[in-house]
C-alpha cells in the first residue's frame, strides 16, 4: 500500500475524495487530510506519505507553496495538483515542481482514478528498481568485503611488496586505513559448535560474518578499525588510532573495544553455547606495512592460554623479544622518508633525492641508532626501490641495485658513513639513468599518460584498477604508476579520485538522484567511504554540500 495524504481546505470536496474511492483496491491508504499546506507539513513531518494530493488555493499556506517547499525537502514524494483554475501560470508552477498531474475541479471520477492507477505503476516501477539497486549495491559490496579480507590477510601476512602499492589498494578497495598507530588483535572462540551450526543451518560463513557485524559496530563509532573473519572460530581486527597517544592508552582503548565485542557476541549469537572467548592483542606500530608483526604478536599472546584459563584477554610482553623496542623506532623513521625517496628517484630528482638521504642520516645520527639498524634500513630501501622499478630494468640498463647483491654490499659496510656512502652511490646513479631515460622518451611517456587520463575520464563509473589501466596502453602496472607519478607528479588513485569527486559535485544538484546513488554512478560501491573522501577534500559531507547548491 502507498500511504496518501489529502489537502483540501473545503470540507465537503475533502471528505467526497477520501470517501467515494476504494482507495484500497487501488493500492493506496489515506494516512491523513489537511485543510492547508501548513498542517499538511506537520502531518508529513510525523508520517511522510508516497503521495500528497494537494488542492491550489487555500489559506496560510497554498498548494503550490507546499508542492515546492516537499520538492526541496522531501525527494520521493509524488505531488497530485487538485484545482479549480485552468490558468497557464498555475500548470507551468505545477511543472517546476514536477507535480505528476494537474487535474481541474470537477474532475470526472474515471479520469481521476486512472490517474491514480498511472501514478501506482510508477511508484512500482521505482520501487522495483530501487530494490535492484539495493540487491544489486548488496552483491557488489559482499564481492568487495571478500576483496578487503584478501587484502588485509595480504598485509598480515607481509605480503605487500611496496609502501606505494599498499596506499594504492586501499584507494582501490575503498579503505580508510590511515592512522598514527596500528595494532592487531585475534579472537579465538572455542568449544563445540555443533549445535549452533544446527540453528544456522550449518552456515558457517553466515555466524562468522554475524560475528564481525557486531564488532565492526563498535569499531565505526570510534572510527578506528576493520574485523575479518578466519575460518570457523577465528576473528581478526586490525585498529588504526587517528591520534598519536601512549601504548597504555592505545592497548586500554583496544581492550574496552575487544571485552565489547566478546561480550556482545556471547549474548547474541553464543548465548546458550558452551564456549571460551579470548582475545590476543599485539603491539602497536606507527604504519599499516607492520600490521603483520603486531599480528605475529597477537597469536603469541593467545599461546599464554595454555598456561592460564582463567584469563581472556592477553597482550604481548614486549620482553619477549629484546630487538623490538629498537625495531620499532627505526620502522617509525622509514615508512613516509622512504617513500619520499623512491618517489624522486623514480622521478630522476637527483639533488633532492641526495637532499632527503642526507637529511635521514643526520636524523639517524641525532637518534644515536646503531649501525646494525641502519644496515637493516639501508637494505629495506634498496629492496623496495628494486620492487619498484623492477619494470624499468630493461629500459634503464644494467643498474646495479638490479644487478649487484646489495644485502651482501651493505653487510660489509663499517661506519655510518659508509652505509651513506654506498646507499647515495647507488641511488643516485640509478636516479640519473632514470632522468635519462625520460628525456629520451619524453614524447612517448606523455601520450601514454593523457591516453591513461582519457580512459579514466570516459570510464571513472566502473570499477577501475591499475591493471586494467595498464593493459588499456599496453604497460605494466608497476611501469605505469611510476610513469604517471613521474609525468603528473600524482598518483594514478590521487587523479581517478578527482575526477569522481568532481563529476559528484556536478550530480549534487540533480534533485532526482539520492547521494548513495550518485557514489555508485561515480564508482564508488562504498556510501560511506565516499562521503569520507567527499569530506576531505570539500570540507562537507556530499549532504551538506547539496544543501548549500
Amino acid at each position: 500500500m502507498y500511504k496518501l495524504l489529502v489537502v483540501e481546505d473545503e470540507v465537503l470536496i475533502r471528505k467526497g475524495i477520501v470517501k467515494s474511492i476504494d482507495w484500497n483496491s487501488l493500492g493506496y491508504e489515506v494516512i491523513g487530510e489537511a485543510v492547508n499546506g501548513s498542517d499538511a507539513l506537520e502531518m508529513i513531518e510525523r508520517n511522510t506519505p508516497d503521495v500528497v494530493l494537494t488542492d491550489v488555493k487555500m489559506p496560510v499556506m497554498d498548494g503550490l507553496e507546499l508542492s515546492r517547499i516537499i520538492e526541496g525537502r522531501y525527494k520521493g514524494i509524488k505531488i497530485i495538483i487538485l484545482s479549480g483554475y485552468a490558468d497557464f501560470e498555475y500548470a507551468k508552477a505545477a511543472l517546476k515542481v514536477h507535480a505528476f498531474d494537474y487535474l481541474l475541479k470537477p474532475t470526472d471520477k474515471t479520469k481521476f482514478i486512472d490517474t491514480f492507477v498511472r501514478l501506482k505503476t510508477e511508484l512500482d516501477k521505482e520501487k522495483e528498481k530501487n530494490h535492484d539497486m539495493v540487491l544489486l549495491l548488496g552483491k557488489m559490496n559482499e564481492g568487495l568485503i571478500n576483496l578487503r579480507a584478501d587484502f588485509i590477510f595480504s598485509l598480515l601476512n607481509g605480503d605487500i611488496p611496496s609502501i606505494q602499492n599498499t596506499y594504492e589498494r586501499m584507494e582501490y578497495l575503498e579503505l580508510d586505513l590511515t592512522g598514527e598507530n596500528f595494532t592487531v588483535a585475534v579472537i579465538k572462540i572455542e568449544g563445540s559448535m555443533i549445535n549452533l551450526l544446527k540453528k544456522w543451518g550449518n552456515d558457517a560463513k553466515r555466524i562468522m560474518f554475524a560475528c564481525t557485524k557486531i564488532i565492526q559496530e563498535l569499531l565505526d563509532i570510534e572510527n578506528c578499525g576493520i574485523v575479518i573473519a578466519k575460518g570457523l572460530g577465528e576473528l581478526i581486527v586490525v585498529f588504526n588510532f587517528k591520534t598519536y597517544e601512549i601504548t597504555s592508552e592505545l592497548c586500554n582503548k583496544a581492550k574496552l573495544i575487544l571485552n565489547q565485542s566478546c561480550s556482545n557476541i556471547k549474548k547474541t549469537i553464543f548465548i546458550d553455547e558452551n564456549i571460551i572467548i579470548a582475545a590476543g592483542l599485539g603491539l602497536s606500530y606507527p604504519d599499516i606495512n607492520h600490521v603483520s608483526k603486531s599480528y605475529m604478536q597477537a597469536n603469541k599472546a593467545l599461546k599464554g592460554r595454555s598456561y592460564d584459563y582463567c584469563r581472556d584477554f592477553f597482550i604481548f610482553d614486549q620482553s619477549q623479544e629484546d630487538t623490538i623496542s629498537f625495531e620499532k623506532h627505526w620502522i617509525k623513521e622509514y615508512p613516509s622518508e622512504a617513500n619520499s625517496i623512491i618517489v624522486e628517484i623514480t622521478c630522476g630528482n637527483t639533488e633532492k633525492a641526495r637532499e632527503l638521504v642526507e637529511a635521514l642520516f643526520n636524523k639517524f645520527l641525532r637518534a644515536k641508532l646503531s649501525c646494525t639498524l641502519i644496515q637493516n634500513y639501508a637494505y629495506v630501501l634498496c629492496f623496495l626501490i628494486a620492487a619498484n622499478l623492477s619494470e624499468l630494468q630493461k629500459q634503464i640498463g644494467e643498474s646495479e641495485i638490479f644487478t649487484s647483491d646489495f644485502e651482501d654490499c651493505i653487510k660489509k659496510t663499517g661506519t655510518i658513513e659508509e652505509i651513506k656512502e654506498y646507499l647515495l652511490n647507488v641511488l643516485l646513479n640509478l636516479a640519473e639513468d632514470i632522468k635519462s631515460f625520460k628525456q629520451t622518451d619524453q614524447k612517448t611517456h606523455r601520450k601514454i599518460i593523457q591516453t591513461v587520463k582519457d580512459f579514466i575520464n570516459n570510464n571513472y563509473f566502473e570499477d577501475i584498477s591499475l591493471e586494467i589501466i595498464s593493459k588499456h596502453v599496453f604497460v605494466s602496472s608497476a611501469y605505469l604508476s611510476f610513469l604517471f607519478k613521474s609525468i603528473t607528479g600524482e598518483n594514478y588513485t590521487d587523479y581517478l579520485r578527482k575526477v569522481r569527486l568532481e563529476k559528484a559535485k556536478e550530480l549534487l544538484s540533480r534533485i532526482d538522484l539520492k547521494v548513495y546513488e550518485i557514489a555508485s554512478k561515480v564508482g564508488y560501491n562504498d556510501y560511506k567511504y565516499f562521503s569520507i573522501q567527499f569530506k576531505k577534500t570539500y570540507g562537507l559531507s556530499p549532504t551538506k554540500f547539496r544543501e548549500k547548491l
